[in-house]
């Protein structure tokens, strides 16, 4: 199953490339402890599934626990 997570951040992301890589660090921790480790999986990003909401100024990250 795929899982996704928001991040957000104060101040607010503004859709910089290296925002990218704090906010999958920053839902891989989330999304290992939510959902993940309870199966001791881990999360893996899927980069066709990471995209920036210029709407709401957060990275949308997508992955699949495995």
């Amino acid at each position: 199953p795929i899982v996704a997570a928001n991040v957000v951040r104060e101040p607010e992301f503004v859709g910089r490339a290296e925002e990218q890589i704090s906010a999958i660090e920053k839902a891989t921790t989330a999304v290992n402890g939510d959902y993940c480790d309870k199966n001791d999986q881990k999360f893996l990003p899927d980069p066709g599934f990471i995209l920036f909401d210029k709407g709401i100024n957060e990275w949308i990250i997508g992955g699949v626990c495995q």
